[in-house]
């Protein structure tokens, strides 16, 4: 009698489907260096492993798209890797956003901090098919975390998202502790000692610098000395040898002379600040240093990083900040009663004006 071998052949194709259908998976998640959209073909998200994370949507500050936060594991461990998958929807038409921008050489940016601020991280996601996004990355410490994801759909203009989440673990967080703004004075610089990391390491500043990393100082001046909220400002930063000595040798750091992040104490506001081109020289010593015109949203305590690049080095220094409240008559204060978010000093009292820098976005109501 002949066996019968139909089901065994059936078993064999199946697991040969499955095996083909978890490689392909892993190459989606894992693999390439494919930067733009696919043209067919389904998500990682939507095909991954059950064991995720999908937080609600969040609205972008201008409300024209809304961001998806989703991680694996589904439950985040501080000093256990996790997989990032953060993907765009448009508000209107409830579809994922599948065309993007490089802006400073990025699709996306994501800037992660603790929520006192003490731990920061500027993370890249590469982009994979239909709107998604993928990094990976490990948090330090339990705790609550905030990212602010920065992006511009190629249909629109540039967006920022912020999202909240927590982590747990045995590695607890310090004691929270309030942020001391530094003494600004008129053309006094604040100073701080800065290392310096590898271009491809992770800007994690928990983690100890290497011993052959270069000591340097980075010096930040305000101008005007006295910060006001809703008025123009800028922020000049100084790159010196640990001798205070400034550099003139600095390299452009993603696409510009350098970036900045700039957090309200409370992280519930981001505030965009874009350098000047090519670095500027100080008016009166001629020295080379860069700068970055920006415009603080509301009276507050600010925390502000700065991120520069020198021999193939990534610097990173924080410093914090005192703004005050506007001192603008009645009168005036309705003229700045709609701005900008990507650039607050484009301001209007009518609600359906646009931003002229932005290429057409809306602006919004002050909060």
């Amino acid at each position: 009698m002949m066996k019968d071998t139909s089901i065994t052949n059936k078993t064999k194709l199946l697991i040969v489907a499955g095996f083909a259908v978890a490689l392909l998976l892993a190459v989606a998640v894992f693999g390439g260096g494919r930067k733009q959209p696919a043209a067919t073909g389904s998500t990682a998200a939507e095909t991954a492993r059950g064991d995720v994370h999908g937080a609600a949507m969040t609205k972008s500050m201008s409300g024209a798209t809304k961001l998806e936060f989703k991680t694996q594991p589904k439950q985040l461990k501080a000093g256990q890797p996790a997989i990032w998958l953060p993907k765009i929807f448009n508000t209107k038409t409830k579809m994922s956003v599948r065309s993007y921008e490089t802006v400073r050489d990025h699709m996306m940016h994501l800037i992660v901090v603790s929520k006192d601020l003490s731990w920061f991280n500027h993370l890249f996601p590469e982009y994979k098919d239909h709107g998604l996004f993928v990094t990976r990355t490990v948090l330090p410490r339990a705790g609550t975390y905030k990212l602010f994801a920065d992006y511009t759909p190629r249909e629109g203009t540039r967006e920022v998202t912020g999202h909240e989440f927590s982590v747990t673990g045995s590695i607890a967080a310090a004691p929270p502790s309030p942020l001391i703004a530094d003494k600004v004075g008129k053309g006094n610089w604040i100073v701080r000692e800065a290392s310096s990391r590898r271009e491809d390491e992770p800007t994690d500043q928990s983690q100890i610098a290497p011993r052959d990393a270069p000591p340097y100082q980075v010096a930040l001046m305000a101008t005007p000395s006295k910060l006001t909220a809703k008025q123009p400002v800028k922020l000049h930063f100084q790159i010196r040898d640990i001798d205070g000595k400034p550099l003139a040798d600095l390299e452009p750091y993603l696409g510009a002379m350098g970036y900045a992040v700039i957090i309200s104490s409370d992280g519930s506001t981001y505030v965009p600040a874009e350098p000047m081109k090519n670095g500027v020289a100080d008016m009166k010593t001629h020295e080379p240093v860069v700068v970055f015109p920006t415009n603080f949203p509301r009276a507050g305590i600010y925390k502000v990083w700065g991120q520069f690049k020198h021999r193939g080095r990534i610097i990173t220094a924080p410093f914090v900040l005192r703004v005050e409240a506007d001192s603008i008559k009645p009168a005036m204060a309705k003229q700045m009663e709609y701005y900008c978010p990507m650039h607050p000093e484009i301001t209007s009292n009518n609600p359906q004006a646009t931003c002229s820098k932005c290429g057409g976005m809306k602006l919004v109501k002050r909060p």
